[in-house]
């Protein structure tokens, strides 16, 4: 009995071992994350676009950025790609229980609108450098995928049940939720304010709201090209 305890405590010992070999190898495999420092460095022709999918997402990203940017006194836009009106947890922390018809969902989405823009003004932020431009949480990679152009009908909102944006206070109130009104607002948005930098998720985000955003913006920095 007492071999057969010490071949298990054996066996687990060396499965560890290959495990932390295993995990070195992978690491020594994958090529360094290379990260263009010249665009963290600001001056004061700078003008700093700060792209968020959901309210909370400029402040766990891009945090050091806005405060740096506001200790310069360089312009700033941060703009949320939805109200985050699909978060279960949010609207549980806030509520004590779940959230589920349409009118409740988009009082929810305001209460995160009001949350970014509280979180906005204690970083310095003022609420007119803010634009929401609310789009279904959690279903803009299917719009980007397939509800484009006039035989393709907006897409429904997961728990809102909208197919436009429900906010009065978004940027474009009523806009459809079709691919080319997303474009739009991006593409007006850029064009207007004219970033020298603009920060936004990466398309390799697990989550399916940051790579839509990402596709997005990088469509609508190629139509813009000559423009800019």
């Amino acid at each position: 009995m007492k071999q057969t305890k010490q071949k298990i405590i054996l066996f687990f010992l060396l499965f560890a071992l290959a495990f932390v070999l295993f995990k070195n190898y992978q690491e020594k495999q994958q090529p360094p994350l290379l990260i263009d420092e010249t665009i963290l460095k600001l001056s004061s022709k700078d003008r700093i676009i700060i792209l968020a999918p959901h309210p909370d997402d400029e402040i766990l990203a891009c945090g050091g950025i806005i405060q740096k940017t506001l200790s310069k006194k360089i312009p700033i836009k941060i703009v949320f790609l939805t109200y985050g009106d699909n978060n279960q947890w949010s609207f549980l922390t806030y509520k004590k229980h779940f959230v589920f018809m349409p009118k409740s969902v988009q009082t929810m989405g305001l209460v995160r609108y009001q949350e970014a823009v509280n979180a906005a003004q204690k970083l310095g932020v003022k609420k007119e450098n803010l634009i929401f431009l609310g789009y279904p949480d959690f279903r803009t990679m299917d719009i980007w995928l397939s509800h484009w152009g006039k035989n393709r009908p907006p897409i429904k909102g997961i728990l809102t049940k909208a197919k436009q944006v429900p906010y009065q206070n978004a940027y474009r109130p009523q806009a459809s939720y079709k691919g080319e009104d997303i474009l739009e607002d991006i593409a007006n948005i850029i064009q207007e304010f004219k970033p020298t930098k603009i920060f936004v998720s990466h398309p390799a985000d697990h989550n399916l709201d940051h790579r839509a955003l990402y596709l997005f913006t990088r469509v609508a920095l190629w139509n813009l090209e000559d423009t800019l």
